[in-house]
């Protein structure tokens, strides 16, 4: 049973004047024991809707570095690492999303445009070659991907256009989401995807 900790509002005493200083202040020291980076130790999906009955879909132990950062300022950065069939990492990717606390719900701001969102691709290289999908990487080169570095070891590409342009699949009217933390130092995403018919459910754990 996963427990929520609710926290309750009220107002000033004596008609003092609440500034933006002070709510700023006030959602700082409310979810300070909540920013941090999560690591994703469980996954599980099912075919069906099961977004309000998330604890039936199964769930099973998780290794990759998969994470989940929630600073203080209102960023929310996803980072995940991509691997052949034989286990060879070939990419690592990050993006950087703005979110806002609702209670103990993480909501992630979907409407994204290149203000409010950014992200990035590292391919890895290995004796100058690399296992990343040479159409897929011309997609991004079309939609405007830029190198923001490069060396030996990686090509590192600004694929923040691409992601915008093809965000169908995580847009508000394909994808529910709720992330939400817990005292237990949790925080659970789960989301259903209307295009596919599967919920999807993951744990991570605050280190």
């Amino acid at each position: 049973m996963i427990t929520i900790l609710l926290v309750g509002c009220s107002s000033g005493k004596g008609g003092t004047k609440t500034t933006e200083k002070d709510v700023v202040q006030a959602t700082e020291d409310t979810y300070k024991d909540y920013y941090g980076t999560y690591y994703k130790v469980q996954a599980g999906q099912l075919d069906g809707h099961y977004f309000d009955d998330y604890e039936t879909v199964p769930l099973e132990d998780f290794h990759d570095n998969d994470t989940i950062q929630l600073k203080s300022d209102g960023t929310y950065i996803t980072k995940y690492d991509s691997y052949t069939q034989d286990g060879i990492l070939f990419s690592k990717t990050t993006s950087k999303y703005e979110y806002q606390f609702d209670g103990f719900n993480v909501v992630r701001n979907r409407n994204i445009n290149e203000n409010n969102f950014k992200s990035q691709k590292s391919i890895l290289l290995y004796d100058g070659a690399h296992y990343f999908k040479e159409s897929v990487l011309q997609e991004y080169v079309d939609a405007g991907a830029t190198v923001l570095k490069e060396d030996e070891d990686s090509i590192v590409y600004d694929i923040t256009k691409w992601r915008i342009e093809n965000n169908e699949r995580d847009g508000e009217e394909n994808h529910l989401e709720n992330d939400f933390v817990t005292i237990d130092g949790l925080l659970i995403s789960v989301n259903y995807y209307y295009d596919s018919d599967e919920t999807k459910v993951s744990v991570y754990e605050k280190r």
